[in-house]
């Protein structure tokens, strides 16, 4: 999945009703983006955290509305004056949703040289290779990076 070629939604509000009107039902991968960009490690980036659904997506991202970890820390961020919050989404199969998730997340920690800013309430391990090697990583809620 290196070269994906993902076709990706217009950009849309991240507003729970925007998103029951806009977001597909189907499989994929999606991207949370704020504006303006902020700094990381290396750069800036728009990238607040990025997902996968196997079965729904919309079902996925409306659940980041729930009382939990990551909707706390989405509703803090978007509560900054001048700071917005989109939604961004591409179908993959179910079969894919995996391995395009990862993708990205190696893309994103290759620009960055950490990963996104928002991570679940529970430990992630995300695998992805890189060149002969298999990248583990261990990420925790309270460590944002690091890889």
């Amino acid at each position: 999945m290196e070269n994906m070629n993902l076709i990706w939604s217009p950009a849309i509000p991240f507003d729970e009703h925007a998103i029951r009107q806009h977001v597909s039902q189907e499989s994929g991968v999606y991207k949370i983006l704020q504006t303006p960009e902020y700094s990381r490690y290396q750069g800036m980036t728009s990238i607040l955290k990025i997902g996968r659904s196997y079965d729904g997506l919309q079902q996925e991202i409306t659940n980041l509305f729930r009382r939990h970890i990551v909707a706390n820390r989405l509703r803090r961020i978007q509560n900054r004056a001048g700071v917005a919050l989109f939604v961004v989404y591409a179908l993959v199969e179910p079969t894919e949703a995996s391995a395009a998730e990862s993708a990205l997340l190696k893309e994103f920690e290759d620009l960055n040289n950490e990963m996104q800013f928002v991570n679940s309430n529970q430990p992630s391990l995300i695998l992805f290779e890189r060149n002969d090697d298999l990248k583990c990583s261990l990420l925790h809620p309270w460590h944002y990076g690091a890889l």
